[in-house]
């Protein structure tokens, strides 16, 4: 069953005028269902499909230790998908959907780093920002500093002439 339309540029969902110039809706039209289908690069999917087959454990794991296991699993299939093109070229799709398998597990624990990359992120981005602000805040003190000296030197200088001045035609 294909979608009603397949583009490479399909028109935005309807929900995106809650967004801009034009008034808000109550609330968000409903989600298409868990077996709606979309074509995504001219490939036809099913949203929410549950076929992915999670090649790790459960719970809290290290995560780095497992994406080296299942890297280490996508060469041993690679090499293994080769040696059944020299041997067998018809079953080389069984191999292909093992590396996606795989490829999928892997995309799925390296999404588990995104709220902690975001976070690091905003923390590098406001520690940048409050740096740029103590840097310029610096660089006032000192300007105010400067200012002050000049005008203080200046009121000194400008007594010591009125005094010169005024003592010289005594």
């Amino acid at each position: 069953m294909l979608p009603a339309y397949t583009s490479a540029f399909p028109p935005p969902p309807k929900y995106y005028k809650l967004y801009g110039g034009i008034a808000p809706q109550p609330e968000p039209p409903a989600l298409p269902p868990d077996n709606a289908t979309f074509a995504v690069f001219g490939e036809v999917r099913v949203a929410n499909a549950q076929s992915l087959q999670q090649m790790f454990p459960a719970g809290q794991i290290d995560t780095v230790a497992e994406l080296k296991k299942l890297n280490h699993s996508v060469a041993v299939n690679f090499l293994q998908l080769l040696d059944y093109l020299l041997t067998n070229p018809v079953d080389f799709q069984v191999k292909i959907g093992d590396i996606e398998q795989l490829v999928r597990n892997m995309n799925t624990l390296i999404n588990t780093y995104r709220p902690h990359e975001a976070r690091e992120s905003l923390i590098a981005m406001m520690q940048d920002q409050v740096d740029r602000s103590h840097h310029s805040t610096d660089d006032l003190s000192k300007c105010a500093r400067v200012t002050h000296n000049l005008t203080t030197s200046d009121k000194e200088g400008v007594g010591r002439e009125g005094e010169a001045e005024g003592g010289a035609g005594l």
